[in-house]
């Protein structure tokens, strides 16, 4: 028996050894597993960081233009509401007569003009009071002849001559028009 004792411890240890050689290599194949998964890991890592990188800023470019189509739409709706609100003034100046249709432009221009005092003042409230006009002056001087007189009360006679240069517009209605008011 004791021989077979020797024989099993001997076998033992040969089982031993062998079970530390394997132990080495299974250790070496783990370790080199380990590194390969790390590695790949690593890199499929270092992908999936890229890729949702791009992701996110497909997504932000995504927003900003969202964000320039939103203000494209809004001043669109802006116009939208100006034009319809020109369309309304404009019917509103037909009826009441005011349409460019129903007007005829007159164009004065005078220079250096003399005119007796009370010619000048029915050329200036003809010009401002007569129904179905409307006038606006683009320049206007008005002097008087002499260097003793005044523009506002005549020095040397009555109604003496002053000097006027106007150019001025006129909007006179169209007479084949009716006026709706």
């Amino acid at each position: 028996m004791h021989m077979k004792r020797l024989y099993s411890s001997q076998s033992w240890d040969f089982g031993a050894q062998s079970t530390k050689t394997l132990s080495v290599v299974n250790s070496k194949k783990f370790t080199a597993f380990v590194f390969i998964a790390l590695l790949v890991s690593g890199v499929v890592g270092g992908i999936t960081r890229h890729l949702i990188q791009v992701e996110i800023q497909e997504v932000k470019n995504s927003e900003q233009e969202l964000n320039s189509f939103t203000q494209q739409h809004v001043r669109a709706l802006k116009e939208v509401e100006m034009a319809k609100s020109a369309e309304q003034i404009m019917e509103q100046a037909r009826v009441n007569g005011f349409a460019p249709e129903q007007w005829t432009e007159l164009r004065t221009n005078m220079k250096q003009s003399r005119m007796l005092r009370p010619a000048a003042n029915k050329l200036m409230t003809d010009a401002t009071n007569k129904p179905g006009h409307i006038s606006g002056a683009e320049r206007f001087d008005i002097s008087v002849s002499q260097p003793e007189e005044s523009l506002f009360h005549p020095v040397s006679k009555i109604g003496g001559e002053i000097i006027i240069s106007i150019q001025a517009r006129t909007l006179v209605r169209n007479n084949n028009i009716e006026n709706k008011k």
